[in-house]
């Protein structure tokens, strides 16, 4: 009873405020990140998604809404990059390195699209997201949901 309380309380302070979701994926949707941006959009929050698609699976979907969840994803990978990591095993093995300076140019889109964007929270899914949302907004009240064990 007191936990449902309390959760009734904290949603009652936020409500008509903007939330931010940091993702590293290109929200297919992801079934964890969708059922939390789901509830909260039903409670009245105003929700968006940033999300990182890195094998450019939706190139022809930047942007999305679903359920009332607005989706922004960014693409870094090129296809020269693309066709590099498929055809060479050496490339394929660095892939993480790769992936590191994907992060990087990430961090740069999303600092410059979130630059004008209001938001109150930012809601950071996974540990490399909470690591770009603790970069970027150190001002602003950030949500870290771990999913890895």
């Amino acid at each position: 009873m007191k936990k449902e309380k309390l959760k009734t309380n904290i949603l009652n302070k936020t409500i008509n405020k903007k939330v931010v979701m940091l993702l590293d994926n290109g929200f297919d949707p992801d079934v964890r990140v969708y059922k939390e941006a789901k509830y909260l959009a039903e409670k009245g929050l105003d929700i968006e998604i940033v999300c990182l698609d890195k094998k450019n699976k939706y190139i022809n979907k930047p942007e999305d809404e679903i359920d009332g969840i607005k989706i922004k994803r960014f693409f870094v990978r090129t296809e020269k990059t693309t066709k590099l990591i498929e055809k060479s095993k050496i490339i394929a093995k660095l892939k993480y390195i790769i992936y590191f300076f994907w992060l990087v140019k990430f961090i740069n889109k999303v600092k410059k699209y979130l630059k004008n964007n209001e938001f109150e929270i930012l809601h950071c899914h996974d540990l490399k997201m909470a690591f770009c949302g603790v970069l970027l907004f150190r001002d602003k009240k950030i949500v870290f949901d771990m999913h890895e064990y």
